[in-house]
């Protein structure tokens, strides 16, 4: 409950989904189950593949370069 609780109360968007899909364990684990897919690289480009607009996403940016430094 706590899961779906944290997706409904924050803003719902692609940029959020993959942000969550890289940082929170269950989601990966969820989007690995839905894909098949095995790593964390093969579902990074997979959403990419999906929603190429997240390589320009200032929230991607502003958390990735959170993250480097």
């Amino acid at each position: 409950f706590q899961l779906v609780s944290n997706v409904i109360i924050n803003s719902i968007n692609f940029q959020n989904v993959f942000i969550l899909v890289l940082t929170d364990k269950r989601f990966n684990h969820i989007a690995k189950e839905i894909t098949g897919l095995d790593s964390d690289i093969e579902i990074c480009k997979y959403l990419l593949e999906i929603d190429p607009s997240l390589v320009k996403s200032k929230l991607i940016l502003q958390y990735l370069n959170g993250r480097i430094n």
